[in-house]
């Protein structure tokens, strides 16, 4: 074979399999994750700003917090799918815990707190 049609036939080859191996790299990177959001209000349904909340995995202890934004929201956008306990706490308001919230695969769960 003549030394410029193997190049070319190597340069088609490595063009192919770049595009094989681009054309799987949405397939290899789903996540195994879920998120999980909500609202801290008071007994009035006034939001509360500034709680801490945490989210913890009861399986495997992963833990992670976030602070509710200055309309009470708060978001763990991703979450390894599991069974979670939420906490949230402010000076002046009753520790509220929320044990048991399955959290499924792309789950878009939502816990509203009062």
């Amino acid at each position: 074979m003549p030394k410029g049609v193997l190049s070319k036939s190597l340069v088609l080859l490595a063009g192919t399999m770049l595009m094989i191996a681009v054309s799987l790299v949405p397939v290899m990177a789903q996540y195994t994750t879920g998120s999980l959001g909500g609202t801290v209000v008071d007994q009035s349904g006034a939001s509360v700003p500034d709680a801490k909340v945490q989210i913890q995995n009861a399986d495997t202890g992963f833990t992670q917090t976030a602070d509710t934004s200055s309309d009470g929201s708060f978001l763990f956008p991703r979450l390894p799918v599991g069974n979670y306990k939420l906490t949230v706490e402010k000076t002046g308001f009753t520790r509220y815990v929320q044990e048991g919230t399955t959290l499924t695969l792309n789950q878009a769960a939502t816990i509203p707190v009062e």
